[in-house]
């Protein structure tokens, strides 16, 4: 059995410090380089100064569902089935396509009890072309490494400044 992994960048930083936003930034910087992307990220949005939910957009297409959902601040989110299997079913098929990135946005506490991606993350590090950029939130970053047995993987810091130049280097770099 083999054990080659698809090189894995993670962007990590504290909730609302950009990660989303730099694949927002990134999406387009690969576009122009012809550099195939897939996969999903998680777009927030805001009420009355807090993050109300989410939004999972598919990559490839711009596909959004309703992904989770709360009513104060002080509630955990609700994530809705919807959105769940709407994830599982574009990482399933970022899986197939073979695309030269694919973003998982993000892994959390779902995925540390084997729920949410976390079936889907290992057969994408089987991928043999390209890389995966994947956000994890800062205190399962060596959880995340040590679980998926991950060598080397690049950490970005959303508020670090070259954070985008760093993660476009990786992607150009990891292109087969």
């Amino acid at each position: 059995m083999s054990s080659f992994h698809a090189p894995v960048a993670i962007i990590t930083g504290p909730s609302g410090s950009g990660k989303s936003t730099l694949i927002q930034t990134l999406l387009p910087i690969l576009k122009s380089k012809h550099i195939s992307a897939g996969g999903i990220y998680a777009k927030g949005y805001w009420q009355d100064h807090f993050r109300k939910g989410f939004d999972l957009i598919d990559i490839a297409t711009g596909t959004s569902v309703p992904f989770a959902l709360r009513t104060t601040e002080k509630e955990p989110f609700i994530f809705f089935e919807e959105g769940l299997f709407f994830g599982q079913r574009v990482l399933s098929a970022a899986f197939q396509t073979q695309f030269d990135v694919v973003i998982v946005d993000e892994i959390g506490p779902l995925e540390v009890e084997g729920k949410g991606w976390a079936p889907y993350l290992q057969n994408l590090l089987k991928s043999k072309k390209g890389c995966l950029i994947w956000v994890v939130r800062p205190k399962l970053v060596n959880w995340a490494i040590d679980f998926f047995t991950l060598q080397a993987p690049l950490v970005a810091f959303a508020e670090d400044p070259t954070a985008i130049e760093k993660l476009q280097q990786f992607c150009e770099g990891s292109i087969v």
